[in-house]
């Protein structure tokens, strides 16, 4: 096989916010299954997306892969890209739909539980624009659209699963599409396995209980945080920036956890909840089965 005409032909699209790195890792410990390094190459983001690559396009249509696929094997069946951001690509969803024999996997979880995750990652981001704000003043923000993070901006929108899911649907069809709970990771890795070996028609060679990537941590004290991140800009590298971040990892970890439990900063209010079930009515109805906690 030539590594230049390497493209993938296994994607997994969406969503953001749910685990997409372990499952990525997971599916891609499978002996046929080659996954591309890194994870995300944003190689099908559309022009106006800030994570649009312009560098690695062979002509105006077509995307250079060869620097994110390596494995000549000639037994390796799909080749595995996983920029969640392409779910509202539509420049990816116009390019995998004219791919032959390609399969699109997408990852999801309660939508107000990823709302909350956005809220948990960003933190570092709204505390240096809009200082300390509560879960309720950020669902806000977002619904006001008055955030310029991209993450932020689409906190809500991508939660919107069936809207997303039905379109890619529609142009791939639907037996070139598995969905997968959250919870389908985290508690039955043996299902999940079988689940994906229908799927991609190969033998049940996956790996058990994957390991957590890329997982949220809370922010404690959001004032030290900031403090911490100002100073450390003074060290951009070497023995003293290690220790300070060794030192910010034991503060901010459970083990030092000194803040008030019932403190009402990370917790939604019971109108905002409401709204926001309301908001995602469709996705209770069609995917709750994914939401189950023992799947």
């Amino acid at each position: 096989m030539n590594i230049n005409s390497i493209k993938p032909n296994l994607y997994l699209v969406g969503f953001q916010k749910c685990a997409s790195s372990s499952l990525f890792e997971f599916i891609a410990s499978h002996p046929e299954i080659e996954g591309s390094k890194p994870k995300e190459t944003f190689l099908l983001c559309d022009v106006d997306s800030p994570m649009f690559r312009s560098d690695k396009f062979l002509n105006q249509n077509e995307p250079d892969w060869s620097s994110f696929f390596q494995n000549k094997d000639q037994k390796i069946k799909y080749h595995l890209e996983g920029s969640v951001c392409h779910v509202t690509q539509e420049k990816a969803l116009d390019y995998i739909s004219k791919l032959e024999k390609t399969k699109v996997i997408f990852i999801i979880r309660d939508p107000i539980e990823r709302f909350i995750s956005t809220y948990n990652y960003k933190r570092n981001y709204l505390i240096k624009e809009f200082g300390n704000i509560s879960i309720n003043e950020y669902y806000n923000l977002v619904k006001d659209k008055k955030i310029k993070d991209d993450v932020c901006q689409k906190a809500l929108s991508s939660g919107r699963y069936a809207l997303h899911i039905n379109n890619w649907q529609n142009r791939i069809g639907l037996e070139n599409i598995l969905v997968i709970g959250l919870n389908e990771l985290k508690t039955n890795s043996n299902k999940l396995s079988e689940k994906l070996s229908i799927f991609l028609n190969v033998d049940n060679l996956f790996i058990e209980n994957p390991e957590k990537k890329n997982v949220t941590s809370k922010i404690v004290y959001p004032e030290i945080h900031k403090k911490i991140m100002k100073f450390s800009r003074l060290f951009p590298s070497g023995k003293i920036r290690r220790k300070i971040g060794s030192f910010y990892r034991r503060l901010n970890s459970d083990r030092y956890l000194i803040v008030n439990q019932n403190s009402e900063q990370g917790v939604l209010k019971e109108s905002i909840l409401k709204e926001m079930k309301n908001y995602y009515k469709v996705e209770y109805s069609n995917y709750n089965k994914f939401f189950e906690k023992n799947l």
